[in-house]
């Protein structure tokens, strides 16, 4: 192996460490040289390296699909006044359940119950320098005392709305599981969402096999698509800040940011108040 082929055999070393890690594979025992111990021609590890991003990638959502299976969705997010906002959206579980903070349990209280459309939300707030969350015995991303690593991204759903038409199903047309589960890997001390979660607007259109099978509309089952099933392994690697983009106004998708992502205090009120109007003059 000369050093070229040396260079790139230890950039595939690298980048398969995080997703086996995730994949629960013990790295001390793991014997990266017989991966490309049969590539003996120069230009396959060439071509090995170039295709290497897809496989990453398949190894990647099958850790996340393993490591984040869980029955309820669970994160931590940023909050006014130096908190943290830890969430649990009960799909399974009828009852808040228990968080240890620091080592001590504390129950979490019912931040929106049930509804038709939603299933209901739990939270417990506690303070900016908590050091350990967990619920049972999963843990939970908290903030590092300096923060260094910020990722940033919007606009991540798919778009289905009148004629404007996405691939859902095909994840290279809308990559958004692929991206989750990549910035997952990198460990970001924040993941920073600045707006825009669901564009499942419309039904698909019959006989269309990109969109098929599709929820559609301002309910849970789109939410869940659109946003919580692919940045599920995202919500798990880092503490999460929100912000409110225009497809969550009063007239769209409101109702699952107030009760879920909405860093103030759930009031089911606030959701009936009508749309702001902004009036302009010119002379």
């Amino acid at each position: 192996m000369n050093n070229h082929q040396s260079t790139i055999f230890h950039q595939i070393e690298n980048c398969l460490k995080t997703p086996l890690t995730l994949l629960g594979v013990d790295l001390k025992n793991f014997q990266f040289n017989k991966i490309c111990h049969f590539a003996n021609h120069p230009y396959l590890y060439k071509g090995l390296y170039m295709k290497f991003s897809k496989i990453v990638t398949s190894i990647l959502l099958l850790a996340s699909s393993s490591a984040y299976a869980q029955s309820n969705y669970q994160w931590v997010q940023m909050v006014p006044n130096n908190q943290l906002s830890i969430r649990v959206v009960l799909l399974d579980d009828t009852q808040c359940p228990k968080v240890e903070v620091n080592n001590k349990s504390h129950l979490m209280t019912l931040r929106a119950d049930k509804t038709a459309d939603f299933p209901a939300v739990c939270e417990l707030l506690v303070g900016r320098d908590t050091y350990s969350i967990k619920i049972n015995q999963h843990s939970l991303p908290t903030l590092p005392s300096q923060i260094d690593r910020v990722a940033i991204l919007g606009d991540t759903g798919c778009r289905i709305k009148n004629n404007s038409v996405q691939a859902c199903n095909d994840i290279e047309a809308w990559p958004f599981r692929t991206l989750s589960a990549s910035l997952a890997a990198k460990t970001a001390d924040v993941v920073l969402h600045v707006g825009d979660y669901l564009y499942r607007e419309s039904p698909c259109p019959k006989g269309n096999a990109g969109c098929k099978g599709s929820p559609s509309g301002y309910n849970w089952d789109t939410w869940n698509a659109d946003w919580f099933a692919p940045a599920n392994p995202l919500l798990q690697s880092a503490v999460m800040a929100f912000a409110r983009g225009n497809h969550e106004d009063c007239n769209r998708a409101y109702n699952g940011w107030f009760r879920y992502l909405s860093p103030w205090a759930y009031q089911a009120k606030a959701q009936n108040a009508p749309r702001w109007k902004i009036l302009t003059f010119s002379r």
